[in-house]
């Protein structure tokens, strides 16, 4: 079972009113829920030579990348990335061996993760940067995004090639791991799933870039969805006026729908004395 224990960490100085709102809405929703503040006094970052060489270069995110591999490798419990808001709580995914999630449908994502202690799938991503450099021979900084690495990872480990996600808010099921779909730990369709949202805040990115996540993500997830045989019975002018509309609208949409929705279930609710 996962331990009810919340792991991220923070090397910088100062939090920025962003990440202080996400860590409000972990105290808000993670009630009995241990939540552990690593940094650079209780973290050995300095033994590892990945995350140490990522540390002189300051390059936090990628540190974190090491530390939330070896935090649940030798502790177990749920690894966050810092900018991830919580909307629920985990407790009916702590009776997996590990729970993870994806972004893009086809690639594992890494912001939100569970596992017990040991578990083989976080000692094989470890494996990956067992005496990786950091910074190459060329003076460079090796930026491979986490979630492309431990996607081949998982591929190769499990021996599998097909479809992350279908569509049917259903997670994938192995024998000792669940891979759940967008829209329960990166993005929120207001389908009834989400307990968290990557906000994507992309510290590691050079300033200016785009947001993977809202501008990215949020556009996979519904052109894939929509863009599939099992919503044709949406009828064929609906669908396709959904599609050329704006992301922004879409979300307008689908939280005014969810708002209508939330208002008929509680007028049907009976309040007794």
């Amino acid at each position: 079972m996962i331990p009810k224990k919340i792991h991220y960490l923070w090397m910088s100085e100062k939090k920025d009113e962003t990440v202080l709102r996400c860590l409000q809405s972990w105290r808000e929703h993670l009630e009995g829920y241990e939540i552990v503040e690593w940094n650079a006094s209780n973290f050995p970052y300095q033994d590892f030579l990945y995350a140490r060489e990522a540390y002189s270069r300051k390059k936090w995110a990628f540190v974190t990348d090491y530390f939330r591999l070896w935090v649940l490798d030798k502790f177990g419990g749920i690894y966050l990335d810092a900018d991830v808001t919580v909307n629920g709580n985990f407790d009916k995914f702590l009776e997996n061996k590990l729970f993870i999630g994806t972004e893009f449908t086809d690639q594992i994502a890494a912001h939100a993760i569970g596992a017990e202690p040991g578990h083989p799938f976080i000692k094989k991503c470890l494996e990956y940067y067992h005496d990786r450099h950091f910074i190459l021979p060329n003076g460079k900084c090796d930026l491979n995004a986490m979630p492309c690495i431990i996607t081949k990872v998982f591929m190769d480990m499990y021996g599998y090639k097909g479809t992350l996600v279908h569509f049917d808010g259903k997670p994938l099921v192995f024998a000792d791991m669940k891979i759940y779909p967008d829209s329960y730990f990166t993005i929120n369709t207001y389908d009834g799933n989400n307990v968290c949202v990557h906000n994507g805040l992309g510290s590691w990115r050079d300033a200016g870039s785009e947001n993977p996540v809202l501008e990215k993500v949020v556009g996979s997830y519904f052109w894939k969805k929509f863009c599939r045989r099992d919503i044709l019975s949406f009828g064929f002018v609906k669908k396709w006026i959904y599609l050329l509309l704006p992301m922004w609208m879409v979300v307008l949409i689908s939280r005014h729908a969810s708002k209508i929705k939330n208002n008929k279930r509680v007028g049907r609710i009976k309040l007794g004395r």
